[in-house]
């Protein structure tokens, strides 16, 4: 399950809103360098994706699904949920 939530940077205090985690059939990408979110399909039980995530359409990045929302005005990942707007599958 995924989830929309408020989240504030550790570094700067900035609070931002984010996705984060996949539904159903599919998982979210997200990537290292510009934080974009690529939503990906899955198959079976082993939630194997469909298609390979590739890079970042934007700026080229690596996209790993291992990653937190990033902080867009600091650019670190040192970020802590405060709350869940909502939930997804």
């Amino acid at each position: 399950m995924g989830q929309v939530a408020r989240y504030r940077c550790k570094s700067c205090g900035s609070e931002f809103q984010a996705q984060e985690g996949g539904g159903f059939t599919f998982e979210l990408y997200r990537c290292e360098k510009c934080d974009l979110v690529k939503s990906v399909p899955v198959e079976g039980d082993e939630r194997t994706p469909a298609q390979e995530p590739g890079t970042c359409g934007s700026c080229g990045g690596r996209l790993s699904r291992d990653l937190a929302p990033m902080c867009q005005k600091c650019r670190t990942r040192e970020t802590e949920c405060l709350n869940v707007v909502s939930f997804y599958d």
